[in-house]
Formats: C-alpha cells, sequence, structure tokens
C-alpha cells in the first residue's frame, strides 16, 4: 500500500512538473537506460516487505539486533562480489558483530535454544543480504 501511495504521489508531481515547464522535464526512452531502473527498485520493494514480515515474527530488541546483520552481509557482499581486499581487522569486526548478534538470540532460560521462531530469522538473514544488494 504504501509503495502505491508513494507511485501516485510520483506520478502526479510528475504530471504538475510537465504541465508548468514541458521542455523542462525529460524523460528517457532509450531502453538501457530504462532497464536499469525496475532491478533496484524491485529489491526495495521487497525488502521493505521482507523487514514487514521480519517484524511480526520478532520483538523490536531482536529486528535491532539482527539489523546489524547487513553490515556483516554487506562486509562479505564486499569481498566477494567487489573482490576487495579485507583487512584482519575489519574481519575480526565482522566476526564479532556476526557472534554477538547470534549470542544475544540464544535463550539462556527455557527449553528452546532461541528467543525468537526460526521463521523470524530466516527473515531477518534474508532481509539483512537484500539490504547489502
Amino acid at each position: 500500500l504504501a509503495e502505491t501511495i508513494k507511485f501516485l504521489i510520483s506520478c502526479y508531481l510528475l504530471d504538475e512538473s510537465r504541465k508548468r515547464d514541458p521542455d523542462g522535464t525529460q524523460i528517457t526512452k532509450q531502453w538501457r537506460t530504462v532497464i536499469m531502473f525496475p532491478v533496484p527498485s524491485l529489491i526495495y520493494l521487497f525488502h521493505n516487505n521482507i523487514q514487514f514480515l521480519f517484524l511480526k515474527f520478532v520483538d523490536p530488541a531482536t529486528y535491532q539486533i539482527l539489523g546489524n546483520l547487513k553490515i556483516v552481509t554487506t562486509g562479505v557482499l564486499f569481498w566477494l562480489i567487489l573482490k576487495r581486499k579485507l583487512t584482519k581487522l575489519k574481519w575480526m569486526a565482522l566476526l564479532m558483530l556476526l557472534v554477538g548478534a547470534t549470542t544475544s538470540q540464544l535463550n539462556t532460560c527455557g527449553d528452546k535454544a532461541f528467543s525468537a521462531p526460526a521463521t523470524g530469522y530466516f527473515f531477518g538473514v534474508l532481509s539483512a543480504f537484500m539490504s547489502a544488494f
């Protein structure tokens, strides 16, 4: 719903801008340029919806802590995709952040190992990976 409202407002503002100055607002019609826009917008759309699913299964504190995993996934994808070197210190920082986020979710009181359902953690990891893109 929010994305639809944003889209409608954008269409309205574009229409108003073109009415005021038809030559000032240019829209590209080259397919090579246009084809680049849907990919990040679709990732953004799915990421926003996954975050709401994530919040449905975990409490706000868990959401904030596991939200730090996007730093870890960004670092790993930075290394994998961009072939950039990470120093030992940066690897250690990423490892400590991963261990800290994981151990914070351990349930020390009770029969379950983790404090939230597995579905919540799945959406959290998926959200972290999508935000890294």
